[in-house]
């Protein structure tokens, strides 16, 4: 490759040599060719894979042991060279045009930071369209948005000083979900938003990824939103309601286990925490139901497309009283 590339396509991968030689093939086989692909193996055993592609845009690197997710996360961003990073998950892909679409909206915004799209959804082969609940377009002011919903994981690229901060490092604490933590950042730092409305990605769901038998995930998502304190009460407000969803979350956990005096900790610190939170919504994650939900949509993919679209609909505000009482939240 001459010269540095406009695009660091960065994998963080773990043993799933199939679905990984996918992801890179999905990568090399974009419509825009001025990239490079990373890999960072946290598991020792994907060279061949990797080395397999003859393409001197493809790079290999092996964690000298394993490093987890997010702490593995933060090393392939910091082996990128380019001026704007891509991530694809190892058992993800994208559509030809993907890398196209969001690099032609950063290129003629040049003051924005993130761009993203819908994606399909796979489980068990069977594929169906995710639709994002965002107004398409430029968003100036996103972390409402952002705080009430979230993002998909494979199908955004965001400028490196997104991930950097300006100061050329990439800093994620490893208790939390990464990439969540840095569009955040990103959001309350100021940085413009883009939303494209059109499918450019495949994200393949099985149980072990939407599992929450375990407390891990709720615990990373707990410390994501705990990081953050906001000056704009509405914002400051939807971010406690989000960490009392995931208490709640991890007390049906707990529960389930008959970590009782755990739970019990876990509703108290929800309610000190975002008392006008506590209903529909936290009623849904304290009885795990949605999670029960996805788990069996796994197994049944034409139900979860529909388990899905429902959610979508009807999935109730994070804070009741205040869509109630009629207060705009900001955009």
């Amino acid at each position: 490759m001459h010269g540095e590339p406009h695009v660091s396509v960065c994998i963080r991968a773990h043993s799933r040599t199939d679905a990984l030689r996918s992801a890179i093939a999905s990568a090399l086989s974009q419509t825009y060719t001025d990239l490079e692909v990373v890999v960072s193996d946290d598991s020792g055993r994907l060279a061949s894979v990797v080395t397999a592609f003859d393409d001197p845009r493809v790079r290999y690197h092996r964690n000298p042991e394993p490093a987890g997710a997010t702490a593995n996360l933060t090393r392939v961003v910091s082996l990128a060279r380019a001026p704007l990073v891509a991530i694809l998950n190892d058992d993800d892909e994208w559509l030809p045009g993907f890398l196209a679409t969001a690099v032609g909206v950063l290129d003629s915004h040049p003051d924005v930071g993130v761009v993203f799209t819908d994606d399909y959804l796979e489980a068990r082969g069977r594929r169906t369209r995710r639709r994002l609940p965002y107004r398409p377009g430029r968003h100036d002011r996103f972390l409402s948005d952002l705080l009430e919903h979230s993002m998909p994981a494979s199908t955004t690229v965001g400028r490196r000083a997104v991930w950097t901060g300006g100061d050329g490092s990439v800093s994620i604490p490893p208790d939390t979900v990464g990439m969540e933590l840095v569009w955040l950042r990103a959001a309350s730092g100021g940085w413009p938003f883009y939303y494209v409305d059109e499918p450019l990605g495949i994200s393949r769901f099985n149980r072990e990824q939407v599992s929450l038998s375990d407390d891990e995930l709720p615990t990373r998502q707990i410390a994501t939103y705990g990081a953050f304190r906001f000056e704009d009460p509405t914002c400051e407000e939807l971010r406690r309601a989000r960490v009392a969803e995931f208490l709640l979350a991890r007390a049906h956990v707990r529960l389930r286990r008959r970590r009782l005096r755990d739970a019990r900790a876990d509703i108290a610190r929800a309610n000190a925490t975002s008392p006008r939170a506590l209903g529909l919504r936290a009623a849904i994650a304290l009885s795990g139901l949605r999670g029960l939900a996805i788990r069996w949509g796994c197994s049944h993919p034409r139900a979860l497309v529909a388990l899905l679209e429902l959610w979508r609909r009807m999935r109730p505000p994070l804070l009741p009283k205040l869509a109630a009482g009629g207060r705009d939240l900001p955009r």
